[in-house]
């Protein structure tokens, strides 16, 4: 639909003395508008240039935007800084401030949207919606937008809300963090199952023992030293704050296994002993289990 441009115009030029606003531009129509104040001749169609005039100032349409006699000064994205879940969406928004303190909205699509440090954490299409990518830890980017030679830039995180999507190291149920840490990115010897130190302990045992992956000194042994049923006495070779040790029972080695006593501790330990009384019925058959609580 096209509107006349020169109403907008208007509302930006204020004299005390008497003006005259002239439009020259092609078109298909237009007309007069006169007061005591004001002679305005219009035209409907592509500017081509505005001139008002009054005894103390003159000025110029800029070329490109119909009836607009304001500039850009200054141009903003987001809202301070922006998170989003990996593989989730985020609309980024931007708004262009005026020269006489205006704010308009800014189509996403208007602008050109880059990551200046991104290295596959997220995505960002040319309408500004960003894509979070699969993480190993919460990336920290900054997300520039750049609008008619002004730009902009905001923090965007994307949070590692999945501890095992990552990568070569996705659904091993290991976490993506820790195999980073010790294997760095997409090491095919990182993955749950392989055994880089040929401890025999693959490395979802390695994690769940906090042991060296790269250290065959280093692996968990599990002992039985004591039997004189029901007692029984078991050595751990070490132990970790943050996982529980569940000594299991069975009637024999093919289970059904039972829960029994559950070992934790505050700090780390190395050679832990420790004795109990064997379930009634059970034959002598016993095994640790790891567990993250």
């Amino acid at each position: 639909m096209k509107t006349p441009f020169i109403l907008i115009a208007l509302a930006a030029v204020a004299h005390a003395e008497p003006v005259v606003i002239l439009s020259h531009t092609v078109g298909s129509g237009g007309g007069r508008v006169t007061s005591a104040n004001v002679s305005i001749v219009s035209e409907i169609g592509t500017l081509g240039g505005v001139v008002a005039e009054s005894p103390s100032n003159v000025v110029v349409a800029r070329q490109g935007f119909a009836g607009r006699l304001y500039d850009e000064a200054a141009f903003s994205i987001g809202g301070g800084a922006q998170f989003l879940a990996e593989n989730g969406t985020l609309q980024a928004t931007a708004l262009v401030i005026t020269d006489d303190n205006l704010f308009a909205p800014v189509p996403g699509s208007a602008v050109t949207w880059l990551f200046t440090n991104a290295t596959g954490q997220a995505i960002v299409d040319a309408a500004g919606l960003i894509t979070g990518q699969p993480v190993y830890e919460t990336a920290a980017l900054n997300l520039r937008g750049e609008y008619h030679g002004l730009s902009a830039d905001v923090g965007v995180s994307v949070l590692d809300t999945l501890a095992d999507n990552f990568g070569l190291y996705a659904g091993d149920t290991v976490p993506d963090a820790w195999q980073v840490l010790h294997f760095g990115t997409g090491d095919p010897f990182g993955v749950g199952g392989a055994d880089p130190d040929g401890d025999g302990r693959t490395n979802a045992f390695e994690f769940l023992a906090l042991t060296g992956p790269h250290d065959p000194a280093s692996a968990f042994r599990f002992e039985i030293t004591g039997l004189a049923l029901p007692g029984v006495t078991v050595r751990l070779s070490s132990m970790e704050p943050g996982r529980n040790y569940v000594i299991q029972s069975a009637p024999a080695p093919g289970g059904p296994w039972t829960d029994g006593d559950t070992l934790t501790s505050e700090t780390p330990q190395s050679n832990v002993t420790h004795g109990f009384n064997a379930p009634a019925g059970m034959n002598g058959f016993f095994r640790l289990e790891i567990r993250r609580p």
